[in-house]
């Protein structure tokens, strides 16, 4: 019996250590899962990813302070809209940081939006170039592209 009671103990102790680590370093909660879109959720916590590198842990249940009077936004992947949808075949840039240049599968840049909260609309590609959204948001709604090493060839 006292080894059952040990192990539980043990368990919710690796439990609340993961959630105060999170908590007061921000940081995702280790045991948890990526829901679709912008959150780590945690047993005890979770994290809400704000755009532009800003995110916020936070108890269960407890608000978030994501938006800071900014604007809201969803990435939408027009094409997926469109039926047979069809491109010409190339890749086509349409970002780039300090290691990686990021390529859509054909040209397809217009359709590759950024709505905010009060309607307006901009491409993907001005809103990463103007750093109103970063690279991280497209994994989070589900959006694809190519990623290519910069210096792939001069190794």
């Amino acid at each position: 019996m006292k080894k059952i009671l040990i192990v539980i103990g043990i368990i919710i102790g690796i439990i609340l250590l993961d959630s105060i680590q999170a908590l007061v370093f921000d940081n995702n909660p280790i045991i948890g899962i990526d829901s679709r879109c912008c959150k780590r959720s945690g047993i005890l916590v979770d994290t809400h990813y704000c755009g532009n590198g800003k995110k916020d842990t936070v108890i269960k249940g407890f608000s978030y302070s994501c938006e800071n009077n900014e604007e809201t936004y969803t990435l939408i992947d027009k094409t997926k809209e469109i039926k047979d949808f069809v491109c010409a075949e190339a890749l086509e840039s349409f970002y780039q940081d300090e290691n990686y240049i990021y390529y859509w599968s054909c040209i397809k840049n217009k359709y590759m939006i950024v709505k905010y909260s009060d309607g307006h609309e901009e491409t993907i590609s001005d809103a990463l170039s103007q750093g109103k959204i970063d690279i991280q948001l497209l994994n989070k709604f589900d959006i694809d592209y190519i990623k290519e090493e910069k210096n792939k060839y001069l190794q």
